[in-house]
């Protein structure tokens, strides 16, 4: 907290990201979207990028389709994945802007020529319906028959979807047992976002027995496999001395690394 304070644009994103998910602080979308424009001022990607989804969604502020266009433009441009999928959309849905199928086309290209398909999925199927509580459990439930059927045939990134959504039960009962096997299914094709998951599920004690020292184990395994958010996490537990010895330096050096690859 004292380098965010100070500043640090990158300790700012990350006590940003630390609110948004109530990982060493108590949950807070407000306290988040104030760190997040803290960052985003400074000319930080990922920063911008929250702030606009912040504002597409109304979370932690109000929704405001002009400052969400304003701050995503910003990220997307930048190379943002996440902003340019959004921005992709509200080109089409003509939320904000001037409907253009042109536009829409553009970013929605840009994003989907470097993000991973399955996690785009979902990213967008789950958590960003705009319709209502009935239609959306119906489509939680598809989602996760579409990525069962992929995960019986051998992809591992189906596999750690699978195991993500049992994890946090979304489209079928939440259950830590079968989250574990699918995503160690996963990580025996050497899927690095499995390990990341699985660091997080022993960092939470969720379906294995907790250990700072396994989670740590695997979050360092994705992070050099070049995951954003094991490295974000492996940040985290080295800023905050958890499973291993405090280090600022080593908080830094992977929190930069996650930073400048966008944290989603």
């Amino acid at each position: 907290m004292k380098l965010a304070k100070e500043g640090d644009v990158n300790a700012q994103v990350f006590v940003g990201l630390a609110y948004t998910l109530g990982r060493y602080v108590k949950q807070s979308d407000e306290e988040a979207h104030y760190w997040y424009l803290k960052a985003a001022e400074q000319g930080n990607t990922v920063a911008r990028s929250y702030v606009g989804e912040m504002y597409y969604n109304g979370k932690g502020v109000k929704k405001n389709y002009k400052k969400a266009h304003e701050w995503l433009l910003k990220a997307a441009e930048q190379g943002d994945h996440t902003a340019q999928m959004t921005l992709g959309e509200m080109y089409y849905n003509g939320e904000g802007v001037k409907q253009n199928d042109e536009e829409a086309f553009k970013w929605i290209s840009k994003a989907s020529a470097q993000e991973n398909l399955s996690f785009r999925r979902i990213h967008k199927t789950i958590y960003n319906y705009n319709v209502s509580a009935e239609e959306a459990k119906k489509r939680r439930k598809e989602n996760y028959l579409f990525f069962l059927k992929a995960a019986k045939q051998g992809s591992s990134h189906a596999q750690t979807a699978v195991g993500f959504l049992h994890l946090r039960g979304d489209g079928v009962k939440q259950s830590g047992k079968k989250a574990y096997k699918w995503l160690l299914k996963a990580i025996k094709q050497d899927n690095s976002d499995a390990k990341s998951i699985l660091g997080v599920m022993y960092y939470d004690g969720n379906g294995v027995k907790q250990s700072y020292e396994e989670a740590h184990k695997w979050f360092l395994k994705s992070a050099k496999q070049g995951s954003s958010h094991a490295q974000f996490n492996l940040g985290g537990m080295y800023y905050m001395g958890k499973g291993v010895k405090q280090s600022y330096k080593e908080a830094r050096k992977w929190l930069l690394k996650s930073a400048e690859q966008g944290a989603t």
